[in-house]
């Protein structure tokens, strides 16, 4: 939400909305019998599979571009100065692991 300014937030998620049911509710069942009509319909399922693939790596690659997440009484970009973050920890990993409290063990590698 944190993508769109307040004043057309919901003329966003509308259009949002719109789409996702132009290119998935739409197009789906036809898709899926004819995979199931020419192939099997355990081979028709794995569509939605495939579709939650990719939409995944798109969501993943527009992370890079999305705005920092701002929480409220933040006024600053950090509470820590740099030095004190692990290298493997980016600040909205930060600040989501200190609103929620969850437990950060350290990095894999």
């Amino acid at each position: 939400m944190n993508s769109v300014g307040a004043h057309i937030r919901a003329t966003a998620i509308a259009v949002e909305i719109f789409i996702i049911h132009l290119l998935g509710d739409v197009p789906s069942p036809t898709m899926m019998g004819w995979v199931a009509d020419h192939k099997s319909l355990q081979a028709a399922f794995i569509l939605p599979v495939i579709a939650m693939a990719i939409s995944a790596a798109i969501l993943f690659y527009g992370m890079r571009f999305a705005p920092a997440l701002r929480l409220e009484g933040d006024a600053t970009e950090s509470h820590l100065p740099q030095e004190h973050l692990p290298s493997c920890m980016s600040w909205q990993i930060f600040h989501w692991v200190h609103f929620t409290g969850a437990q950060f063990t350290g990095c894999l590698n």
